[in-house]
Formats: structure tokens, sequence, C-alpha cells
């Protein structure tokens, strides 16, 4: 026979179940929210603002190298405009992947390479990185005009670089480039400023 206080016992217990399975589902709810968000959040962070490459090949030594991880300010040339000298990732052939490479002429720009010498509008460009000189002048051999929205790139490495002076590459359009490489990973594993 059920006394009442039985009856209290059973129906007090049952509702502490009721309590853990509730507390359990909103656990389960709250964690799943989180991630969701969290996924949602690294996704836009990725997509619009920031994202890591790892550098692949030797086009662009001594600056980077091969192996070396950098990030790529997506959101700069939304605020502000493409510099010459700016090192930029651009959309690959493959789409998949992304090539680095450094602005050296801006739309309007002329651009010829003669003598194994850069020259932009008229004047010889003395730019630090490519003192090699360069051996292949490819497209440029003539003199190219730039025009609206066209950038013309180099890889720092002039020696082994496939870059703007190669009919599969060309000028590159504005839409291809997808970001400014900002930082550099150092030895250390702290990410340095690149300028």
């Amino acid at each position: 026979m059920k006394t009442r206080r039985n009856v209290v016992e059973i129906k007090f217990n049952k509702e502490k179940e009721t309590e853990k399975k509730k507390s359990l589902m909103g656990r389960f709810f709250d964690a799943f929210i989180f991630i969701f968000f969290a996924a949602v959040l690294g996704y836009v962070f990725v997509t619009f603002f920031f994202q890591t490459l790892h550098i692949n090949g030797s086009s662009m030594d001594k600056t980077l190298v091969d192996g070396d991880t950098v990030v790529i300010n997506k959101f700069q040339y939304k605020v502000s405009k493409i510099k010459r000298g700016d090192i930029i990732a651009i959309k690959g052939t493959d789409s998949v992947y992304y090539d680095v490479k450094r602005v050296v002429a801006l739309p309007g720009d002329t651009v010829q390479i003669i003598g194994g010498k850069l020259i932009v509008n008229g004047k010889k460009t003395e730019i630090d990185t490519f003192s090699e000189g360069f051996v292949y002048s490819g497209l440029a051999e003539k003199k190219l005009t730039l025009k609206n929205k066209e950038y013309f790139v180099l890889g720092d490495n002039t020696k082994n670089s496939i870059d703007s002076r190669y009919s599969n590459i060309g000028n590159i359009q504005e839409t291809d480039i997808k970001g400014k490489v900002v930082f550099k990973r150092n030895e250390e594993g702290k990410f340095e400023k690149i300028y």
C-alpha cells in the first residue's frame, strides 16, 4: 500500500529525472549553439578578413622562403589601394591555391625589362629585392601599358619565378587579388610584420 510519503517521493524522483534530462538537453543545446556560432565566426573571419598561407616554392626568396607561414589581410584592399611594392596573394591558376608575388606596376603604368633592369614609367626601379637583375624579360621585353584594374607582378627571386612576364600569367586583374601579405611567422613561431 502506497503511503502519501511514498507517492510524494516517487513524484519527487520523477521530477528530478525530468529536470536532469532537461538539464542535459539544455547543455547539449548550449554546446551546439556555441559550436555553430564559433564555426560561423571562423568562416566569416577566414573568408573576409585574415587567412594563413604556406609558401610553396622559391619564387619569393629571400623575402619569403619555401615552408614559411604568412598571414594575408583580405580586407586591406576594401579600404585602401594596392601600392607598388605590396606583396599580394593572387588566386592561382588552379583556383585552389594562392600565388604570392610583389606588385611592381599599377593601372596606367608602363613596364619594360631592358638589359636585365626593370623600367616602370620610363625610370629604372631600384627595388632591393630585384638586385640580381632579370635574365628573362618575357612579355616585358616590349613596353606594356597596364589597363584599368591591371597589375604587373614579379617574384622576388627573378631567376625562379613564374609571374607577369609569362603569357600563362600576364597582367593580374584586380578581381584575382585576394589580399595583402602582412605577417610572416619567424623562427620563434611569432608573427612579424612584412614591409
